[in-house]
């Protein structure tokens, strides 16, 4: 989730993400980046005195750190991957307080939220191979005009450690997906409608948060 050079295993942004050519001709992708505690923690090539910035033409190197803030630095995609272990990918959000898509660019007016559980033996009926799937928590979405649909499941985490198996990565979150079925028709069968495959899924993760997105 951060940078662990100093210690500091929070939370980032990314604030640009932007290909560069070097002197070589080579393209390059850079990524700057903010600290939220407001200090520059990164130590790498790319830092305000690196040696990463001889490789750029002066006019380049000079532009990419003017447009540097309080707190933030650049990396490259290679440092990037090696530091950072885990990238949620956020909408923005309007000034009206509606979600922009990132796949479409449209903005999301309605919004809706349902709170739920999962209890052990009468709603955590695990994955789809289970026979107990069938008693999940389950939720209709009637689609009254065309457009897109973003689903997201947010667990809080709790006291226990996930089954035998799981990841010790998120060791209060348990495993958890979303699956979406189409249904057509008022009437039907659930256990046939639920051994069908999902109009859209997002597999079992140790996560906090799971999104699936629909058009």
């Amino acid at each position: 989730m951060g940078v662990p050079e100093l210690g500091q295993f929070h939370a980032m942004s990314v604030v640009e993400w932007t290909n560069v050519t070097m002197t070589t001709g080579e393209q390059l992708e850079l990524i700057r980046i903010r600290n939220p505690w407001g200090r520059r923690s990164w130590a790498g090539v790319w830092r305000d005195s690196g040696s990463g910035w001889a490789s750029l033409e002066a006019s380049c190197a000079q532009a990419l750190l003017r447009r540097t803030a309080e707190g933030e630095f650049w990396m490259d995609v290679t440092e990037f991957q090696q530091e950072f272990d885990e990238v949620t990918v956020g909408y923005p959000i309007s000034v009206a307080g509606h979600l922009q898509s990132i796949y479409t660019g449209s903005f999301l007016t309605h919004s809706h939220e349902i709170g739920g559980r999962w209890v052990k033996g009468h709603s955590a009926g695990g994955c789809r191979n289970n026979s107990t799937f069938i008693s999940k928590p389950k939720f209709w979405l009637k689609v009254c005009e065309r457009g897109e649909v973003l689903l997201s499941l947010l667990q809080y985490g709790g006291p226990e450690p996930p089954a035998e198996g799981g990841t010790q990565q998120h060791p209060h979150l348990q495993a958890i997906a979303i699956h979406v079925w189409k249904v057509e028709k008022k009437h039907f069968n659930l256990v046939r409608t639920l051994n069908k495959p999902p109009l859209v899924s997002h597999t079992h993760a140790y996560d906090r948060e799971v999104v699936v997105d629909t058009v």
